[in-house]
């Protein structure tokens, strides 16, 4: 989409009254030839990202403790078993169980620690 085309749709998307934003931006999609989330993106009217701190900073340290555990089988165990054994050998707390997985493996991604 051309610098041009992004400007007008910000301008357009930015006059449109509250309440019409969404048939707005599915008039501009049709108009484009685009979906209606090509069209949100190029009104970029979210504004910047701000990274936000964590609500959790104790999974980081739990995470680390998980991973390592994990790799101390010849192959390395799957996270949840490792997570459960962790809190029954007392190296986490017992509320680390319901630490959710998916957080988990998100944080051992973002630490850069090896995947299991």
């Amino acid at each position: 989409m051309s610098e041009a085309a992004a400007a007008e749709i910000r301008a357009a998307m930015a006059a449109a009254p509250r309440g019409r934003r969404v048939a707005e931006a599915d008039r501009l999609a049709a108009l484009f030839g685009v979906g209606r989330g090509a069209i949100y993106r190029a009104a970029a009217l979210g504004g910047p990202k701000r990274a936000r701190g964590r609500t959790r900073p104790e999974y980081e340290a739990w995470t680390r403790i998980v991973v390592r555990r994990a790799h101390l089988a010849p192959d390395p165990a799957p996270l949840d078993l490792a997570l459960r054994a962790c809190v029954a050998a007392g190296e986490l707390p017992a509320e680390a169980a319901s630490m959710p997985l998916g957080t988990l493996r998100r944080i051992r991604r973002e630490l850069g620690l090896l995947a299991t």
